[in-house]
């Protein structure tokens, strides 16, 4: 069985679909593989369905403003390909989380990923994001990371947006949760990295 890699492009334009490699697919190509998925995943402007076989399982999320996503090209055995860049990586996996395992996998990841985001780029990816509470959740988990200083730049920038505030995790209730100021997150959830 051939990787997807080696016709995720042909497959695509054969569709007439706009896409990117991203989430965990996009992070460990950029060496963060400790959450080594399962499926390949890629991001669509338009619904498809999963691709499962035996050998390979590739997965199609849905993402309206996948256009606007900051990508770099990557030079696969048979082309290139899109893939977001490492700074749109870490807001994909916050706004997809729960569809790849949760705030603890996305820590873990974010964690090895911290590495190869450089500041502009996340304030230039988190300029090109519509949905601001995306933003707020991945600056709080980045700097939960070894690398801190990354969200510097995008703490000021958000600042200026004087963004509402939002819940860590969408899903768990706010009983108890204390509020962080800095990125306007209500700390719902205690998420723990396996790095």
């Amino acid at each position: 069985m051939v990787p997807p890699d080696w016709f995720v492009d042909d497959l695509m334009k054969y569709l007439g679909c706009q896409y990117y490699v991203g989430i965990l697919s996009a992070a460990a190509l950029f060496g963060a593989s400790h959450q080594q998925a399962q499926e390949y995943h890629i991001i669509t402007t338009r619904p498809l369905r999963a691709i499962r076989l035996v050998n390979m399982n590739v997965r199609f999320f849905l993402k309206r403003s996948a256009t606007d996503t900051p990508t770099t090209s990557i030079k696969g055995y048979t082309g290139s390909f899109p893939v977001s860049t490492a700074a749109a990586t870490a807001l994909d996996l916050v706004r997809f989380a729960h569809d790849i395992g949760g705030l603890d996998t996305v820590l873990t990841v974010l964690d090895e990923l911290v590495d190869e985001i450089i500041p502009e780029d996340l304030v230039h990816a988190a300029d090109r994001e519509p949905d601001l509470s995306i933003v707020q959740r991945a600056g709080w988990l980045l700097e939960q990371t070894k690398r801190r200083p990354v969200t510097v730049d995008l703490a000021e920038w958000l600042s200026e947006k004087h963004p509402s505030k939002t819940r860590l995790d969408v899903r768990a209730p706010l009983i108890g949760s204390k509020k962080d100021p800095r990125w306007q997150v209500i700390v719902n959830a205690d998420p723990q990295s396996d790095v």
